[in-house]
């Protein structure tokens, strides 16, 4: 006979039994994509088995859509965006006893896919927090700079460049930071990664927006 799975009092003792089984979900190039992710079905693969042998489930609990928003890409296609705000139940099964977490998740398409893409992604961020799973580096491409330390002038072109919505947009805020003499020369390196990380997102929509007209 085998032996017999170690069963556990608390969801706090199963949940560190899983992050020890599971410290690590590895990234891959996405397929016409500037980036390189770990995806859901990554994710899944890898926690659910580990949930099951410990009697963990987890489920949504609360959904609401925070922002939608329409913009045409560089290559003129329309895409919607959604953002919404997704609570997941983690629960131990034996004890009843559960945690709660809250996360946003944002989704673009060209169809009518962007409301499944954002939840999608909320779940896969709900797993990896609350299991506090390493994916070799951080999740966003720009690095974290806390919002206090920068100048208004800063702040102001940080904002212009998230609501750009095309390259043209872009351009012009790019024009105006190199041209700006309130903003500092560590705030400029900041921003033009941050331009960079924009241009990637149109291109990844403008290349999602490709691959969903050829399966269609």
């Amino acid at each position: 006979m085998g032996e017999k799975a170690v069963e556990y009092k608390t969801l706090q003792e199963a949940k560190l039994a899983i992050m020890a089984q599971v410290p690590y979900v590895r990234k891959i190039k996405g397929e016409k994509l500037p980036y390189s992710y770990a995806s859901e079905a990554a994710f899944v693969q890898k926690v659910r088995p580990v949930m099951v042998s410990h009697q963990v489930t987890c489920a949504p609990v609360a959904c609401r859509i925070v922002d939608s928003t329409t913009l045409v890409t560089g290559k003129g296609k329309t895409m919607m965006l959604r953002c919404v705000e997704s609570t997941y139940r983690f629960t131990h099964v034996p004890s009843g006893s559960f945690e709660d977490v809250c996360v946003i998740g944002e989704g673009g398409d060209s169809l009518d896919k962007s409301s499944p893409k954002a939840m999608t992604q909320a779940f896969k961020y709900a797993i990896r927090q609350w299991l506090f799973i390493e994916t070799g580096d951080d999740p966003d491409k720009i690095q974290e700079v806390d919002a206090m330390h920068l100048s208004p002038s800063a702040m102001t072109a940080r904002d212009a460049i998230q609501k750009a919505a095309d390259k043209v947009g872009l351009d012009t805020v790019e024009k105006r930071i190199a041209a700006s003499s309130n903003i500092g020369t560590a705030e400029k390196s900041w921003l033009i990664e941050a331009l960079q990380a924009k241009r990637d997102e149109l291109l990844s929509l403008d290349d999602i927006g490709d691959a969903e007209e050829n399966e269609a």
